[in-house]
């Protein structure tokens, strides 16, 4: 939650000195970085006083103090999350500003606030240029982890002042600056990790890349990926994916896991593994999961879940098998940071496969009905065809019977008309032999 109490926020900015000058070559180191990374002519650090903008550390850029009424930061500290203006012109806010239509022109302004916990905002870094542009994603969030960074180092420079005041603390501030690069070292890597993972769409590439990069980072002897996979009224459990040391024996394939086990009940719970000593908690491992932890070699262990939106289950699980291991927080941290970015590529997989399946089965149904509607006309045709025949076959028929009836009728009556010519020539054969000369006597 953002301060916004002034006065606290000016307190906050005092405690971490944001009123002195002194150069620092850390902050110029990362301000030039956010000026490269967002390949701007301009960059600075800063702090907001009550009336001014105080610049820490500079790219590009001649300012050293500016009224805060005047400040394109004094708006940025009121954000939570990267502040972006594509072109001062066209914004009623900017466009009338001293540093929009005087040296240097500023057209393009983006700027992260620097907050610190309690969401008190110290200052911005912030990037400019005198042509209107935007930032890509990777560019904004390049730049939230470089203000990370530049929280960093003022803490850096703020403990180290506690340290010259304050000598019976050394030890404990050491070991939080300490925790501090670490942390500031695992974001970096996290966001690179995450652009790996998060760009590849393959489901094998995603999960190798996760265990390759947590067994790098995390300097473990083993990392896998196991599956959880439904078979009848229990589960199986499969390590799919592996990244060990040479030395280490692998354990690619089935997990023995019955009913009752932790390891599978840790699993099927979404819950959260943490085994510093197998040999001391051996007591609360059934039989199965110390046998299966004996066999490969073991000797302690951290596991996260993870389950997709369809549902399936999954693990990533640190193994350590040269003896106990503390699992530090910040680790934990960053593994759960990691198992959650896999979970959203693999949401990111399957939503893909299941755009290919749908697009395939649609390609399957028009081709189905493309075939369908070829044999409708082809029947169709064979219908049209069959009626003309039938039409035909019914006037063949027709003309038939009418050439039938006087065949019939002719050859039903050719005898008599036989007989009747017989007789008739018999007569006149009778006749000229009476009457040859062809009178009566």
């Amino acid at each position: 939650m953002a301060c916004t109490n002034e006065l606290t926020r000016l307190k906050a900015v005092y405690q971490f000195q944001g009123l002195d000058a002194v150069p620092n070559r850390a902050l110029d180191d990362l301000t030039a970085l956010a000026a490269d990374l967002c390949q701007t002519p301009m960059a600075l650090v800063s702090f907001i006083g009550a009336d001014r903008q105080l610049v820490k550390s500079k790219v590009g850029i001649t300012l050293t103090e500016i009224r805060r009424d005047f400040a394109f930061c004094n708006y940025t500290i009121r954000q939570s999350d990267v502040f972006v203006i594509p072109d001062t012109l066209a914004d009623p806010r900017f466009a009338t500003n001293p540093f929009v239509i005087n040296a240097p022109n500023i057209r393009f302004y983006a700027g992260v606030p620097l907050l610190i916990t309690g969401g008190c905002a110290l200052g911005t870094l912030c990037v400019m240029d005198i042509e209107p542009r935007d930032l890509s994603q990777k560019q904004r969030k390049g730049l939230q982890t470089l203000s990370h960074q530049v929280l960093a180092q003022l803490e850096l420079k703020r403990n180290t002042t506690k340290l010259r005041q304050t000598i019976p603390e050394i030890k404990q501030l050491k070991q939080q600056l300490i925790t501090q690069e670490l942390v500031g070292q695992q974001d970096s890597i996290l966001f690179n990790l995450a652009n790996q993972i998060r760009n590849s769409l393959d489901l094998d590439t995603i999960l190798q890349t996760a265990v390759n990069e947590i067994h790098t980072l995390l300097q473990v002897d083993r990392c896998d990926f196991v599956w959880c996979l439904p078979n009848k009224d229990r589960f199986n459990f499969m390590v799919t994916h592996e990244a060990t040391n040479p030395e280490i024996q692998m354990a690619l394939g089935e997990l023995s896991l019955g009913p009752g086990s932790v390891l599978a009940e840790t699993i099927l719970n979404l819950d959260m593994l943490r085994i510093e000593d197998v040999s001391t908690t051996s007591e609360a491992l059934t039989p199965e999961d110390s046998v299966l932890l004996h066999e490969l070699a073991v000797t302690s262990m951290l596991l996260l879940p993870l389950r997709t939106h369809s549902g399936q289950l999954g693990a990533i699980i640190c193994h350590h098998c040269r003896g106990s291991r503390q699992w530090a927080d910040s680790e934990v941290r960053l593994l759960k940071a990691v198992t959650d970015q896999v979970a959203i590529a693999l949401d990111q997989a399957e939503l893909l496969a299941q755009t290919r399946a749908t697009a395939f089965a649609a390609q399957t149904q028009a081709t189905y009905l493309g075939n369908a509607l070829s044999q409708l006309q082809q029947t169709q045709m064979q219908l049209i065809q069959q009626e003309k025949m039938s039409s035909l076959g019914q006037l063949v028929a027709g003309v038939a019977h009418e050439i039938n009836n006087p065949v019939n009728f002719i050859n039903g009556n050719i005898t008599y008309a036989t007989n009747y010519v017989r007789d008739l020539l018999e007569l006149l054969d009778l006749y000229q032999a009476t009457y040859p000369n062809g009178t009566w006597n």
